[in-house]
């Protein structure tokens, strides 16, 4: 009888083993866990102090210094788009590829041929960022009138 009751008991204290077992294991995978999350919260401060005192130093020895010059309003005007009374914009349209004409009796000279193959409107003078703006959504507008993603 003593025999029977000791194997139930050890069958009972090999559970509670497995057991303990099992949770100290699950504590040592939190604890790693726990300590890998730790180093690279490390790493990731490290990175971030780097940067921080990299935006110090443009601050400091870059930027500071140019906004004292005498040039810094000029170039600060023109970041904002804006430009100067004796300032024009400019914007030059790249030439569309020439067609092969066909020279019948109409065009007898050179310079015949020559103007109909440029076309007036090659090079637009623009005066103003209104402009500029108009000329620019107006030929994103039209690349997508030509692939018919917009009517």
């Amino acid at each position: 009888m003593r025999y029977h009751q000791f194997l139930r008991n050890t069958l009972y204290w090999r559970y509670i083993i497995f057991f303990v077992t099992l949770y100290f294991a699950i504590q040592a995978v939190r604890a790693y866990l726990n300590g890998q999350n730790m180093v690279t919260n490390i790493a990731i401060i490290k990175e971030n102090i780097v940067e921080v005192q990299d935006e110090i130093n443009f601050t400091k020895y870059y930027e500071k210094p140019f906004l004292e010059t005498d040039w810094a309003p000029f170039y600060l005007w023109h970041e904002h788009g804006t430009l100067y009374a004796w300032e024009r914009v400019v914007r030059l349209k790249s030439r569309k590829p020439t067609q092969k004409v066909v020279v019948d009796e109409a065009a007898s000279s050179p310079d015949d041929i020559l103007s109909m193959q440029q076309e007036e409107d090659d090079f637009i003078k623009i005066t103003s960022p209104q402009e500029s703006r108009h000329y620019f959504i107006n030929d994103k507008l039209t690349a997508l009138k030509e692939i018919w993603l917009l009517e």
